[in-house]
């Protein structure tokens, strides 16, 4: 996957999380209707281009982009349970699970901390079943 640092807009994080979830509530149609494993492998680039620009970017976690990571693991997850076969996941998305340390979510519109996430730990309960 591209280590490429990706900051969206004001705003669009919310609309691709809304998307996100949309998918994430019409998983089990998913696997009907077409191959999941492109949508699984756009899905988790997304993840990794966001999580890339907190890590290598010095992109400030805030509480937009840890919604957005949080829908992406959870629908990732949703529409894994559907697939007979899975695929495996890949390397950067390993590489995350590994780890369980505790990333800052900061207020939108401050500098405050409101929240903590923690990628590796919510990746293991929801990835893992």
């Amino acid at each position: 996957m591209a280590r490429d640092v990706v900051k969206l807009g004001d705003g669009d994080d919310a609309q691709v999380a809304a998307a996100v979830a949309v998918l994430g509530s019409r998983a089990p149609r998913l696997g009907r209707v077409s191959d999941s494993n492109p949508l699984l492998a756009r899905m988790f680039e997304v993840l990794d281009l966001t999580t890339a620009g907190w890590q290598y970017g010095r992109v400030r976690v805030d509480t937009d982009a840890a919604a957005l990571a949080d829908r992406l693991i959870s629908t990732a997850g949703q529409v894994l349970a559907t697939i007979d076969d899975p695929p495996r996941l890949p390397p950067p998305v390993r590489e995350l699970m590994r780890r369980n340390s505790a990333l800052d979510v900061h207020d939108p519109t401050g500098p405050r901390v409101v929240n903590g996430i923690n990628l590796g730990a919510r990746m293991r309960e929801t990835l893992l079943v």
